[in-house]
């Protein structure tokens, strides 16, 4: 008599570790161990980051889940467990929603880019006195989400400190919320529609912010990565209606384009605007 057995059935990964800066640790069913960068994640399983490291998961759903450093994160199918730390949710649209848990939140969302953060302070910490020990923050950068029995929409700001819900506040300077995932989009490579998006998004800023410093220096810190975005704006017919943000776009390109930008640059010496 012979028996076939029927090989168990494998759980479908949640996820793929994409890119990361650093160190990654995942916990499944054991102990921490490294995480290699394309390895697939079980439902369920613990990701870890120490103090410099940031990484990005593809997943299943088409939905991203970027991580900053020190934090810890549980994944699992249309849902995220925050134990601490902070995430960048880059939202797949689909009829089951997209939650985001804390210890003491609910985040849900549909399709929608979410900045969220939580800290946990001991009862040392100084700043326990003014902030709380419990903070869970969410940004909504683009579409909205259901934060506890709130509505927060693009360009809100909602917190809870411990267990208490705040009003949301607009926030000013919205394209630099998700200042950490600029070196997690510089991985992903120069030709990203993103990276060009937030690239122009900061250079619109340059002359017209208190903080144009800051954007720009922004832009500077992505190095040979910036250059291409700013390239195609120089090129493009769209930056000949602001002078002075073409301008800085060529000032920058100038001072960090690598020779590979050199034939483009050429053709900038038959431009009718001298500077």
């Amino acid at each position: 008599i012979v028996i076939e057995r029927t090989p168990p059935a494998t759980e479908r990964p949640v996820a793929r570790l994409e890119v990361s800066t650093g160190a990654v640790e995942v916990r499944d069913s054991g102990e921490w161990r490294p995480l290699a960068t394309g390895a697939d994640i079980a439902p369920g399983s613990w990701i870890r980051t120490d103090r410099r490291s940031k990484c990005s998961f593809a997943c299943a759903d088409g939905s991203e889940v970027r991580v900053n450093a020190d934090t810890e994160v549980r994944l699992l199918p249309r849902n995220c467990e925050l134990s601490r730390g902070q995430i960048f949710t880059k939202v797949a649209r689909s009829p089951e929603p997209f939650r985001v848990r804390t210890e003491q939140a609910v985040i849900e969302a549909l399709g929608t880019s979410l900045d969220i953060a939580h800290v946990v302070r001991s009862g040392e910490s100084h700043e326990k006195k003014e902030s709380g020990s419990r903070i869970t923050t969410l940004t909504v950068v683009e579409g909205a989400a259901r934060f506890g029995d709130r509505t927060i929409r693009s360009g809100f700001l909602g917190r809870v400190v411990d267990g208490k819900s705040e009003e949301p506040e607009q926030v000013r300077e919205l394209a630099m919320v998700p200042r950490w995932v600029h070196e997690i989009l510089a991985l992903k490579g120069r030709d990203s529609e993103e990276l060009e998006r937030r690239v122009n998004e900061m250079l619109a800023q340059l002359g017209r912010t208190k903080m144009e410093h800051l954007y720009e220096y922004e832009i500077r810190a992505m190095g040979d990565h910036c250059v291409l975005p700013l390239l195609r704006y120089i090129q493009s017919p769209q930056s000949r209606t602001d002078a002075h943000r073409r301008q800085n776009a060529a000032r920058i390109v100038s001072d960090i384009a690598g020779p590979g930008a050199v034939p483009d640059m050429i053709e900038f010496l038959n431009d009718p605007d001298p500077e």
